[in-house]
């Protein structure tokens, strides 16, 4: 074998091992990226998808099958459009975007918070492939929802407290207190409509002996013990 044939020899081995090596990196880098557990995919400039991961996959419920088919925008949910649609031409641009927030649609239409970034190759000037990596927020959102529900019902218990706290204009003689658009309410139905209060009605000792002395007679320490007794039954 001359010296020459056994140089070439020796050069195709090297670029085989070399070409070896970057295959099981690369099989290792797909199966780094098919395992994360972020939402991994690579969009087209049309809008197709080159490249979604497994985790992508499971949350939204789609196959690899149906991935082939769809396009960006039938995984957004449709209140995101416009918004989004915002974005991805800015991305083209050659804008650099901060951390995103939008909604994706999964298959069976169930809402999917997302979280992340989203960046663009470019090749010679100009735009080839979008990148992305998003994490499910949705338990988060649903935790913030709730706590803003509770701040909200929060408030509205304080300004009902605050209402009955504040200085009543109450009639001397009746009893009834003046709201603050003027009209005159009976006590009852004011502290109801501005607390959680109900009320229920009976008759006071002193009140049975002046107003109905042929049913309840004159002596008040009676009418006394028995609205005590009727206490301790209730």
């Amino acid at each position: 074998m001359s010296d020459s044939s056994e140089y070439l020899n020796k050069r195709i081995a090297v670029l085989e091992e070399k070409l070896h090596r970057e295959q099981r990196r690369c099989t290792l880098y797909q199966e780094m990226v098919e395992q994360a557990r972020d939402l991994l995919q690579s969009v087209r400039l049309d809008g197709s998808f080159a490249f979604v991961n497994k985790a992508w996959r499971q949350v939204l419920g789609y196959t690899k099958e149906e991935i082939d088919n769809l396009n960006l925008f039938d995984i957004i949910d449709p209140g995101e459009h416009s918004h989004c649609r915002s974005l991805f031409n800015e991305l083209l641009s050659g804008r650099k975007l901060q951390e995103i927030e939008t909604v994706f649609r999964a298959r069976n239409g169930k809402k999917i918070h997302v979280s992340g970034k989203v960046n663009c190759k470019f090749v010679d000037g100009q735009p080839t492939i979008t990148l992305g990596i998003f994490r499910d927020i949705s338990d988060r959102k649903l935790v913030q929802e709730e706590r803003e529900r509770l701040i909200i019902e929060l408030k509205e218990a304080l300004a009902r407290v605050k209402t009955l706290s504040g200085l009543l204009p109450i009639c001397s003689s009746c009893k009834n207190i003046r709201d603050d658009r003027g009209y005159w309410k009976r006590i009852e139905s004011y502290i109801m409509a501005h607390s959680d209060a109900d009320f229920s009605h009976g008759i006071c000792p002193d009140c049975a002996v002046e107003k109905f002395p042929e049913l309840y007679g004159t002596d008040r320490n009676k009418l006394v013990e028995i609205d005590r007794m009727n206490k301790n039954e209730e």
